[in-house]
């Protein structure tokens, strides 16, 4: 179930950074960030299954999930400060 939910909010998380990256004129830095972390933290949980969940490797799988709610904190702060303009 995890690993679902995990691919799942990737995707959601990347289509929001990307949406939001094209709307605001390409200005924020945040958004290709969240991206970016967002497939980071999906290829850190893959990395600990395959280490049989190295104690190493999971602690930096819980510490980018911090970076990650951090970075959607952030991105939904500047989406709601600058407008999100639509289109007319």
């Amino acid at each position: 179930m995890h690993r679902w939910l995990a691919m799942f909010t990737a995707c959601v998380l990347i289509g929001f950074a990307l949406f939001a990256f094209l709307k605001q004129g390409r200005t924020e830095k945040s958004y290709p960030l969240l991206g970016v972390m967002a497939l980071l933290q999906v290829a850190l949980g893959i990395w600990t299954l395959f280490s049989g969940v190295n104690i190493v490797i999971a602690t930096m799988h819980q510490g980018g999930a911090v970076i990650l709610l951090s970075l959607l904190v952030l991105s939904i702060h500047h989406a709601r400060f600058n407008g999100l303009k639509k289109s007319a």
